[in-house]
């Protein structure tokens, strides 16, 4: 998306370049040498884009007025925002397991990207699982599978300092429902962002 939007400014600069004639009146603002205020020289290049003519795509796709997706970076958004956003996607696991399966791999290496592309953001590692199992066992399931999700985070690049890993066990359902449909959902690492 970047690229996109590169690319796009600069064609812009491009035409907007050819459509002046690389040419500004004299004494214009902008022009080298002229002065802007005392004491101040302004040094610009010929062919100057304003604002409106470029799509600024700096730090993601955030949700807009209307619920949809808009371009918005993410240091204009609240935590709410962001967090219900999903950049970061969750992972899951099979029954009494806290081992990365194949999908959950994939989606951590995305979320590593999306974190590698905003350096200041810090994330809690959720660790859930389903009702099955004692809640002493379960919590420490939960951390069990926060810390995978962590650990592997750590291994792509991430560094430790922006993670904490905090387990719920079955006290905090996706999917409150008794069956294997919403304990698969139950069983997962949930992102979620604190600071930006």
């Amino acid at each position: 998306m970047r690229r996109i939007a590169a690319a796009t400014a600069i064609m812009m600069m491009l035409l907007f370049a050819v459509s002046c004639g690389g040419k500004k009146p004299p004494g214009a603002m902008g022009e080298p040498g002229v002065t802007e205020g005392e004491g101040m020289t302004v040094e610009q290049p010929d062919t100057a884009i304003s604002e409106d003519d470029v799509e600024v795509v700096d730090e993601g796709v955030g949700i807009g007025e209307e619920g949809g997706i808009s371009e918005r970076p993410i240091s204009n958004m609240t935590l709410e925002e962001i967090n219900a956003a999903e950049f970061l996607k969750n992972i899951f696991f099979d029954f009494d397991k806290s081992d990365l399966r194949p999908d959950s791999i994939a989606q951590l290496n995305q979320n590593a990207d999306w974190l590698k592309q905003h350096m200041s953001v810090r994330v809690i590692i959720e660790g859930h699982c389903d009702e099955r199992g004692t809640e002493e066992y379960n919590l420490a399931l939960g951390e069990r599978r926060g810390k995978a999700a962590r650990d592997f985070l750590i291994r792509v690049g991430i560094i430790a300092s922006r993670m904490m890993v905090v387990s719920y066990g079955e006290s905090r359902p996706f999917d409150p429902r008794s069956s294997e449909g919403a304990w698969a959902k139950n069983r997962r690492a949930h992102f979620r962002v604190f600071e930006r």
